[in-house]
């Protein structure tokens, strides 16, 4: 069934019309009478008999209603025999049977009756004609048997005399606890008022509120519970019953059985209650409030009033008696009713867009009131006056920037070929001239290589010798062919001397070049240089040593994040791409780390092409600055320098807030 369907309003509408007449005067065949009448309205329901059973196979009707549309005009309804048979029948089986019935107005109507057993050993059949225009549905029209059915018990029962109000102990704590939902617009807080306030108010085991999301049910609070595991099965198993039964729309009670039950029901309920271990349930649905000038409009209209749109639902548990007590049946429903109301008014509340800004805005106006006016006005005065400066306050933006200082002539020195480092000469920090012996290098491809063109050179000369010989004695004997010959071949032997004597001197040559030498005046730069170099094996082109000249010019070599050079490029190269006067050199403050109470200067030099990565900044660009070598305390190579870039003037508020606005643009917004 549709959730909010017409046939669930109406049904609701009939339990609230018998709470009415619950306390009417009269006995009980007299309001049921009156009940019926009332719910007969000839849409949903055409008319409603109720049977008791007088003498063994004779029964007496104890009250009926809606019997006018059943006749014609002026008559009367007469019964026939078939009809009572099927009476008895419902009696005896205890079953729900259905038949088609013709009335003598011409009315077709579907019956359904049921055999309803009341307190007391008191067993009625009751009989409801449904107009045959309306939907036919056996599992709504049998749920209908049964909820009117508990409704008749209550009416057949004498109304319990009220005592006065300032007798009943209920209405003391009840209006405490309506107080209680009213003082908060959370619905979090108005749930877990709800919860345990409303199980010790109704005295019963336990009290949950689960409330609509969608098309889904989430539960909100559960008495005595601070927090909820929405994994947990026993969680889990009430939401998924608290949907259906927001589906519903209508209260369901379970007494210790599931008989009568729809299937969409009876399976959630009976999950809930494997886990819950309860033995008896009531679940009353939570309504949105209704607009008071709907309701006004319908009664002025004599319409129903309409029933508000479902929003969750109260559920109540016993855990030792399967009958509701009897506050929850005389009170669950005016509970109920003030939860929702409750709830509905949080959750409005809670849908205004962006409630925590406006209540923010309303805290600092309702602050400014009164004696504090002035004092709001002083302090708006001075947050204009501060949002001026940052706006318009000019302020030197400067890029931070670490590195090292290095001398500006660097050489570095890479193995000339594969080998062995023999021999190492030189020390960190040893002083250096143009052509000192650094290092030796051993190549055995070399040495073999030159053995081999040694044993070549040797080889060609007796060949040279021998072809010398052979053609004096041809040309003694006067063989000029055979002189000839041997003259040709001698040439050649010859010719592939020169070539590898040629090659015996590129060798010596290589040979020499493995003793590696200063190519400049300087001092080696490099640490640790004989443990790290000596019988240790090389390729061609690996780096072995660096010379650097410490007397002559010096430089601070800085890695600038590369999210951070727009505003270096603009400040070194000037506003555009061809200013109009020459761009005054960047100005560069830096800090030594070992003299860090002297602030020294420099300007940039230079901005390197590309950009490198690096693991602990990420992607950054090399730039140089040039100093005064004094300014750097021994003139230590490789010292650690902090520096700060001067970009030129920005806003106040920028170089304040420019890193952040930045950093949201690079995280957020790109």
């Amino acid at each position: 069934m549709r959730a909010e369907s017409p046939q669930a309003v109406w049904l609701s509408w009939a339990r609230q019309r018998a709470e009415e007449l619950r306390d009417a005067p009269g006995n009980g065949p007299a309001r049921i009478a009156r009940f019926f009448d009332a719910a007969s309205d000839g849409e949903h329901l055409a008319a409603a008999f109720l049977w008791q059973q007088e003498a063994p196979g004779r029964f007496q009707l104890v009250a009926s209603g809606g019997v006018s549309r059943l006749v014609a005009a002026g008559g009367r309804l007469l019964l026939e025999g078939g009809h009572m048979d099927a009476v008895r029948a419902a009696f005896q089986s205890g079953t729900v049977s259905t038949a088609e019935w013709s009335t003598p107005a011409g009315t077709d109507v579907r019956i359904v009756r049921r055999r309803v057993d009341w307190a007391a050993g008191r067993t009625v059949v009751l009989e409801l004609a449904f107009p045959a225009a309306a939907p036919h549905d056996p599992e709504w029209q049998t749920l209908v048997c049964s909820e009117i059915g508990a409704l008749l018990s209550r009416l057949d029962a004498a109304p319990v005399p009220a005592p006065a109000a300032a007798a009943d102990p209920f209405w003391e704590p009840f209006s405490a606890f309506v107080l209680s939902l009213q003082q908060s617009l959370s619905v979090s807080a108005v749930a877990q008022v709800a919860a345990n306030d409303g199980r010790v108010l109704l005295e019963c085991d336990r009290i949950s509120v689960a409330l609509r999301t969608g098309s889904s049910c989430r539960v909100a609070a559960v008495s005595g519970q601070e927090s909820l595991q929405n994994r947990a099965n026993l969680v889990r198993r009430l939401a998924t019953l608290a949907r259906e039964a927001s589906r519903y729309g209508e209260p369901v009670l379970y007494e210790g059985t599931l008989d009568g039950f729809p299937s969409f029901l009876a399976d959630p309920l009976a999950g809930f209650l494997e886990e819950s271990r309860s033995r008896m349930v009531t679940i009353l649905p939570l309504r949105k409030n209704v607009p008071h000038e709907r309701i006004e409009q319908d009664l002025v209209d004599r319409r129903r009033p309409p029933a508000g749109e479902v929003i969750g639902c109260l559920v109540l548990e016993q855990f030792s008696e399967s009958a509701p007590t009897d506050l929850v049946r005389a009170r669950g429903v005016l509970v109920a009713e003030q939860v929702a109301a409750a709830l509905s008014n949080a959750r409005d509340h809670e849908t205004i867009f962006l409630l925590p800004l406006w209540k923010a805005v309303g805290r600092a106006c309702r602050w400014g009131r009164g004696r504090r006016l002035a004092l709001a006005g002083a302090v708006c005065a001075l947050l204009a006056l501060v949002g001026g400066a940052l706006a318009f306050v000019p302020w030197e933006y400067r890029v931070e920037a670490r590195g090292q200082a290095m001398p500006a002539v660097q050489h570095e020195i890479f193995a000339p070929w594969d080998g062995i480092v023999v021999d190492v000469s030189a020390e960190n920090g040893q002083t250096v001239e143009r052509g000192t012996v650094l290092a030796v290098l051993r190549s055995d491809d070399l040495e073999t290589e030159l053995l081999e063109a040694e044993n070549v050179v040797r080889e060609k000369q007796k060949q040279i010798e021998s072809l010398g010989q052979q053609r004096e004695r041809a040309g003694a004997r006067g063989n000029e062919e055979e002189a000839l010959r041997l003259a040709g071949e001698l040439r050649k032997v010859e010719i592939e001397l020169e070539g590898t004597r040629l090659r015996r001197a590129k060798v010596l040559s290589r040979k020499e070049g493995l003793v590696v030498r200063s190519p400049a005046n300087g001092c080696v730069a490099t640490f640790q240089t004989r443990q790290n170099l000596l019988d240790r094996p090389v390729k061609r082109g690996d780096l072995l040593l660096q010379i650097m000249d410490v007397d002559g010019p010096w430089r601070l070599e800085l890695d600038v994040p590369e999210y951070r050079m727009g505003h270096l490029l603009e400040a070194h190269r000037g506003p555009g791409t061809a200013p109009a006067a020459p761009v005054p050199p960047v100005e560069v403050e830096f800090v030594a780390a070992t003299a860090v109470t002297q602030v020294k200067r420099g300007a940039l030099s230079a901005i390197g092409s590309r950009s490198n990565e690096s693991q602990e900044k990420g992607s950054v660009v090399e730039v140089f600055v040039e100093i005064v070598p004094n300014d750097l305390p021994g003139r230590r190579i490789g010292a650690e320098v902090t520096a700060r870039l001067h970009c030129g003037p920005r806003s106040l508020g920028y170089v304040l807030f420019g890193d952040l606005l930045e950093f949201v643009q690079r995280k957020l917004w790109w």
